[in-house]
């Protein structure tokens, strides 16, 4: 008995045929050609489009902040006051001497006038005469002095009420209600403009030639995306080439100017710049198809019958998660995605 079961497994084992070791399994993508721009890449920041230090052009207490720290204000808004009375004052003393000044002017007019019909008739001397009419011109004079002076008094008191000079975001407040403020150059507050909003940055000596080929063409576009957020992209333009590059770091520096009425930019943030010089048509593939060799960059094809190929590339510009191919596969061919590792060149492969 025991020797009949072991020739039954004795020819069961004999009856298993061999197993074909499974193919690599890979994932596919179709290349495609696709306009992409050609652009110049920085890194930058935000600037306000309108800086200013607000700072007082007279002394006087303190007596009202007319703002919320941090809010928007817009231009001519009234931001701080200043104790007024002691320029008012000298309003009204100015305004009382200028009224006392034209008061003299017509007296000293009709006077001229009513000697100026007498002195024919030698009525009056012309040595008085001319007394009258030096008079009459001294008090001309003395009138535009004190006209100038009412109208230095007026803009010493208009300086008491200061305004924002420009629709903007304020800083946090500088100096208390209560203090004593001093001519003395001290801010007050700052104030920056950010809708628009500059956005400064440099790129490197060797790029400006390039750069300035299309510059010369019209205005150019940047595109600004945020580190973290790269899918998020805002249009601007270019606005500024700098007359001069950096001997130190070789670069030359450039401001674009983007909208910003929603706030999301704001200045010192750093971001992500392409200047767009033009577009054109690119074979693109994915980033991750890309791979690196002893001999270069590469990627594997797979052709109709799922034979993997090699092929070396010549790669352009990095368009998002796609990168642009100039040399090395064609259009509609299949690139493997991933599985990578274990494909081997001219060997079958598992879609």
């Amino acid at each position: 008995m025991r020797k009949l079961i072991f020739l039954f497994l004795l020819v069961a084992c004999s009856q298993k045929q061999p197993t074909a070791p499974l193919l690599p399994k890979v994932k596919v993508e179709e290349i495609k050609k696709e306009i992409i721009p050609i652009a110049i890449r920085g890194i930058g920041h935000f600037t306000a489009y309108n800086s200013a230090e607000i700072k007082a052009q007279v002394e006087g207490e303190l007596l009202f902040v007319h703002f919320k720290e941090g809010s928007i204000v817009n231009k001519s808004d009234l931001l701080f006051t200043i104790d007024p009375r002691v320029y008012q004052t000298a309003v009204d003393q100015a305004k009382a001497t200028l009224e006392e000044t034209k008061v003299n002017l017509s007296y000293a007019t009709e006077k001229v006038n009513m000697y100026e019909r007498l002195l024919p008739k030698q009525y009056v001397s012309e040595l008085n005469f001319l007394e009258f009419q030096t008079r009459k011109q001294a008090y001309e004079a003395e009138l535009l002095k004190n006209e100038a002076l009412l109208k230095k008094a007026e803009i010493n008191l208009d300086y008491c009420f200061i305004k924002a000079p420009f629709t903007g975001i304020t800083s946090k407040q500088l100096i208390d209600i209560g203090n004593l403020i001093v001519n003395n150059g001290e801010p007050l507050i700052i104030i920056k403009q950010i809708d628009p909003i500059y956005v400064d940055f440099s790129i490197p000596e060797r790029d400006f030639l390039r750069l300035m080929r299309f510059q010369s063409a019209g205005e150019r576009v940047i595109k600004v995306t945020f580190p973290d957020r790269p899918d998020a992209i805002f249009l601007g333009k270019l606005v500024l080439v700098e007359n001069q590059i950096d001997q130190k770091t070789g670069m030359i520096p450039l401001r674009g100017e983007l909208e910003n009425s929603s706030n999301i930019f704001w200045p010192g943030q750093f971001v992500r710049i392409e200047v767009i010089l033009q577009e054109e048509e690119a074979l693109l593939i994915p980033e991750e198809a890309v791979n690196i060799g002893q001999k270069g960059q590469y990627a594997f094809v797979i052709n109709q019958e799922n034979i993997a190929e090699y092929r070396p590339l010549e790669l352009g510009e990095q368009i998002g998660n796609f990168v642009e191919v100039k040399s090395g596969v064609s259009i509609g061919e299949k690139v493997v995605t991933q599985g990578q590792l274990n494909v081997r060149p001219n060997h079958a492969v598992r879609l």
